[in-house]
């Protein structure tokens, strides 16, 4: 089985792993995570991004995406230990596609 990202996904991780870094400060993962709520301006801005609609066919609204994609998507999400249900949402969604 060939784990090697594409081009595509390495750009992916790599724009989203600067957003994070630039625009989510681990004071603010904190804060959230003390008063139990969500990132609501981070989950805005990967809805606007288009990063919500990768797996989903564009039938469907999506943005025709691989799992793969996805997956990129949650390592880095998981790694800025982010707060927001990006793998409830996404594998809800998934199911009822």
């Amino acid at each position: 089985m060939d784990t090697t990202l594409s081009e595509t996904q390495r750009l992916l991780r790599e724009s989203l792993r600067d957003y994070l870094s630039n625009e989510v400060p681990f004071d603010r993962i904190r804060e959230l995570e003390r008063e139990g709520g969500a990132d609501q301006t981070l989950w805005e801005y990967l809805a606007g991004a288009g990063f919500l609609g990768l797996p989903f066919t564009e039938a469907h609204g999506g943005e025709g995406g691989e799992l793969t994609d996805t997956a990129v998507v949650l390592e880095e999400l998981t790694r800025r230990a982010c707060v927001i249900p990006f793998l409830e949402t996404t594998a809800s969604a998934l199911a009822i596609e």
